[in-house]
């Protein structure tokens, strides 16, 4: 008998949330997103902590970072120090709980918006402004599932970690960082944050570079 994927969110949190909003929390981790696009953020701690602020500090000092607003880069840096605080196994985990559970949240949304289509658009009714409606949520439904599936098709370790770290990226190519540099000041903060132990992998620089690499797929006009 083939495998069925669940709701884990509904299983395991008794949470009957919408494809668009995704809500999971694990001790004291917790992962939430309002965007039938966008992986979830992680949220390990409530409060900035002092270390956050030191390391971030000693980062911009030691890579002579220019800033306008004092708290620049650690408003930047604070929503990946989440990610670093987990192990790559409990990441892959955690995506995997969040994967499973769009899809099947996406493929009950579909059933349920066909068999509602079918009632407003059948021999005894017509209602099109609500069948317009219907079609197009129905449409944004499979999207988002078809980009799911092509997107997610490997549970891999830096699944959480894009979407949060792009805003960093974009403000190293808004002021002109090179992807050269842009790799090596990634590899110096996830140094200073001990991220997967980057400062002893035999090429973290090609680590670093795949991950870029990835964040880009999806940007054709960004350079890679």
């Amino acid at each position: 008998m083939p495998y069925k994927k669940k709701n884990l969110e509904l299983e395991f949190g008794g949470i009957h949330n919408p494809p668009e909003q995704f809500y999971f929390k694990f001790k004291h981790i917790t992962l939430f997103t309002d965007d039938l696009h966008s992986t979830p953020t992680v949220t390990t701690h409530r409060v900035l902590r002092s270390s956050t602020v030191d390391r971030v500090y000693q980062w911009e000092n030691d890579n002579n970072l220019s800033k306008k607003k004092m708290f620049e880069w650690v408003d930047l840096a604070k929503p990946l120090v989440h990610i670093f605080e987990l192990t790559p196994k409990l990441r892959k985990e955690l995506f995997s709980i969040y994967l499973e559970t769009q899809e099947t949240k996406l493929n009950e949304a579909i059933q349920a918006t066909e068999n509602a289509i079918e009632q407003t658009w059948n021999e005894d009714i017509r209602l099109p402004i609500q069948y317009n409606a219907l079609n197009e949520r129905l449409q944004s439904y499979k999207m988002a599932l078809k980009t799911l599936k092509q997107k997610h098709q490997r549970t891999g370790k830096y699944k959480l970690l894009y979407d949060v770290i792009r805003p960093l990226v974009n403000k190293f190519e808004s002021d002109g960082i090179s992807q050269y540099r842009q790799i090596r000041l990634l590899e110096d903060l996830f140094v200073k944050f001990n991220f997967d132990d980057f400062k002893d992998k035999s090429d973290p620089l090609q680590s670093i570079q795949n991950i870029l690499k990835e964040l880009h797929r999806d940007q054709p006009n960004s350079v890679t």
